[in-house]
């Protein structure tokens, strides 16, 4: 197997406390969340593999269906230690960069992805990501240095610190957060799908108002 240097990881769940099963949701013709995620991401060429990360397959066992279709790995770990699944994935895959996404968010923009990729290659920085007040609330990823992560994993020790990858990481040298370019800014609106409003919304912008990205919405929805 070649060198990876940046892997992209979707991470999502099927047991969703607030929306259930809306990781199967259809917000566009025959596309969940996911299916629009991967169809974007795929087109950034300095990727070199995408997969979907999940918790154990017990409480997830329909999983499979999506990276069946979509033809990705998928990598079943911890429940709820989000931050020990993501140093498994390390461990296995041995990339350079990890490029973390939620499932939840459709609208995660590659621009930003862009962006950020080359932020993190500033040898100074280790985990990178865009100021949530400078972009729309779910559009954003976040970039970390492999060796950077696993170094410090033993550093988490509270369960919410497990569960959320950056909380403990924003804590340490390295951690930068940068505003979002002018060229690039959008008001803050939310594009993330996290309750049955959100898919409403979601469905709207989609069908109705036919845009495929966070700058689309801004002209045609909010008139920005």
């Amino acid at each position: 197997m070649s060198k990876i240097r940046f892997l992209a990881v979707i991470q999502l769940r099927e047991n969703s406390e607030r929306f259930k099963k809306k990781i199967f949701k259809k917000l566009k013709k025959n596309l969940t969340s996911k299916k629009i995620i991967f169809k974007n991401i795929k087109k950034l060429k300095f990727i070199d593999k995408i997969i979907l990360a999940t918790g154990t397959k017990f409480k997830n066992p329909n999983v499979n269906r999506i990276s069946n279709k979509l033809n990705v790995d998928i990598f079943y770990g911890s429940e709820n230690n989000v931050s020990y699944r993501y140093y498994n994935i390390i461990k296995k895959y041995n990339p350079e960069f990890v490029i973390r996404i939620t499932a939840d968010n459709p609208f995660t923009e590659v621009e930003y992805i862009k962006f950020l990729s080359k932020k993190i290659l500033n040898k100074k920085n280790n985990f990178v990501k865009l100021d949530n007040t400078s972009i729309p609330y779910g559009s954003g990823v976040e970039i970390f240095r492999s060796d950077f992560f696993v170094k410090n994993l033993k550093k988490i020790k509270t369960n919410y610190e497990k569960e959320h990858v950056y909380e403990h990481l924003k804590k340490l040298k390295g951690f930068k957060v940068y505003e979002s370019p002018k060229n690039l800014s959008v008001f803050p609106f939310r594009v993330t799908f996290d309750t049955n409003e959100d898919f409403i919304f979601l469905r709207y912008v989609y069908n109705i108002k036919k845009v495929n990205n966070i700058f689309q919405i801004g002209r045609k929805v909010f008139n920005l």
